[in-house]
């Protein structure tokens, strides 16, 4: 029970990170949070979106944090709808995978700078929105680029942690790297939407009857028959979060989990 608590601590975390990236400058909000930021990049151009690493010494967590859907730019990606296919075999978002893809190296420079004091941290790869949809990208091209396996090796743990974020992986994979990448970014992921988050746009008309499933707290079949009549699929523990308000009935709001 006492790691639930941390672990929904940490998340909470990431949400306020997640909000703080989309102010212009960010980096005296992380600093007032206890954080020492070690990049910040703002987005170039149509490719490369906006996000931050910061580091926590207290907490030895490091966080990577990825702006939400904010430009044209941003929206650009969101609408590429059509999959690739990796060569590992998973399928993939091809416009958000191409924004992850040109911040990879960077990204990866940045948490490698973040753990020169050789102490074992353990990292976060948050965002809502398209930053929740990077997040996912990011983790599942870091488990499969070499250039990033002595950064990981300097890990404790991986989690991604996303708000509203678009699913980014597809239904079909093909062979055993594929299924093996996918379960750890299974296990790994915490996927949090709201009640009112219209963002999971990928679901299209469909998010409205998932949202509902979800809330009433069905099968994962169930859910599944509203999510996956498409291309895509969800990956790791969904939360719902929903809100009742003051005025119905004393309910207090609540996190309804599904897997």
């Amino acid at each position: 029970q006492s790691g639930r608590v941390d672990e929904l601590h940490l998340d909470s975390l990431c949400a306020g990170l997640a909000n703080i990236v989309y102010e212009r400058d960010p980096g005296r909000e992380f600093e007032s949070l206890g954080f020492t930021v070690v990049r910040v990049q703002q987005q170039r151009g149509t490719w490369e979106p906006k996000w931050a690493v910061v580091k926590h010494p207290g907490l030895r967590i490091v966080v990577v944090v990825f702006r939400g859907t904010f430009s044209v730019q941003d929206a650009f990606h969101d609408a590429q709808f059509s999959l690739e296919t990796l060569p590992c075999g998973v399928e993939v978002n091809s416009g958000i995978n191409a924004a992850v893809s040109h911040s990879l190296d960077a990204v990866r420079l940045a948490v490698r700078d973040a753990l020169r004091d050789g102490e074992g941290c353990r990292l976060l790869v948050t965002g809502h929105s398209f930053g929740g949809g990077c997040a996912a990208l990011l983790r599942l091209n870091s488990l499969i680029s070499p250039s990033w396996g002595p950064t990981l090796s300097r890990l404790t743990s991986v989690d991604v942690v996303t708000f509203g974020a678009p699913l980014v992986i597809g239904s079909h994979g093909e062979g055993a790297e594929a299924s093996s990448l996918v379960e750890a970014l299974e296990r790994e992921s915490r996927c949090y939407v709201h009640q009112g988050d219209v963002v999971p746009r990928i679901l299209g008309a469909r998010s409205g009857e998932l949202l509902a499933r979800l809330a009433e707290g069905r099968s994962r079949a169930a859910a599944e028959s509203a999510l996956y009549v498409g291309r895509y699929r969800a990956v790791g523990l969904f939360r719902v979060i929903w809100t009742h308000g003051s005025g119905r009935g004393g309910k207090r709001d609540e996190i309804r989990e599904v897997r």
